[in-house]
């Protein structure tokens, strides 16, 4: 019997991995929203001051177009929306991600292309000197999409792209509960950029949607706070001397 074992356990792996790959990731497991809203008083959509349905001036209103939250859990970041971040939407890609002063090169079937498969990887480019803008002149205060030239590679990471189990906590823009996120793990290199508190910025080629993030810096209770426990401390050892 033991001889057919490792038979059998080779078609129970790839169920595994197969059902791994299409089940829905529910969002309550991505981590702490850290979206900044831009706030664009003359917005299409009804999700005006917010990212939730809503897309840039002068552009398509849709949730195949709608980017609708960053999310960080410490390790993965994580932007959900509507829009395919693989495959985009006709001949509208995704762009690449931006984080301060460095940029995600992604992997892609072309160079200004699909993104190469729900699984790929990317290089960390640090000081990048040359990007593309949005193709539609409406949207080039969107840039930059695309990383373009220059700079030093530092370090390279990987993306995956998933469906995304709402649970309610987004609208459904015209009652299309489709939801992808695009993943990105570049490990602790990355994640000490982003916890810096580093501007993030994702676009779409034609600069239909823009969505920006930051994680949060420490607040002022926060460190008024640690502050008053050192106070403490100095006081207790004053006392004991």
């Amino acid at each position: 019997m033991r001889r057919f074992l490792p038979i059998l356990a080779i078609p129970l792996l790839m169920l595994f991995l197969f059902a791994g790959n299409t089940m829905a990731l529910n969002i309550s497991g991505l981590g702490t929203n850290i979206t900044i809203n831009d706030g664009i008083p003359d917005a299409m959509g009804y999700g005006i001051g917010s990212e939730d349905d809503e897309v840039e001036k002068n552009s398509i209103e849709s949730q195949i177009w709608d980017q609708e939250g960053v999310f960080w859990d410490g390790t993965i970041l994580s932007f959900v929306g509507g829009f395919n971040y693989q495959a985009g939407v006709g001949e509208w890609d995704t762009g690449d991600v931006f984080i301060g002063n460095y940029a995600l090169d992604l992997d892609r079937v072309e160079p200004d292309g699909d993104l190469y498969g729900n699984n790929g990887k990317f290089a960390l480019i640090e000081d990048y000197t040359s990007i593309d803008k949005p193709t539609q002149t409406h949207a080039l205060e969107s840039s930059p999409w695309l990383y373009k030239a220059g700079g030093i590679s530092v370090g390279v990471g990987t993306y995956q792209i998933v469906n995304v189990d709402n649970g309610g906590y987004f609208r459904d823009w015209g009652g299309n509960s489709t939801r992808w996120a695009l993943r990105i793990d570049g490990g602790t290199q990355l994640a000490n950029i982003i916890d810096s508190g580093a501007l993030i910025h994702l676009t779409l080629e034609c600069g239909n949607d823009t969505i920006h993030a930051s994680v949060p810096e420490p607040s002022g209770m926060f460190l008024l706070g640690t502050g008053l426990i050192g106070l403490a401390g100095l006081g207790r050892k004053k006392i004991f001397k």
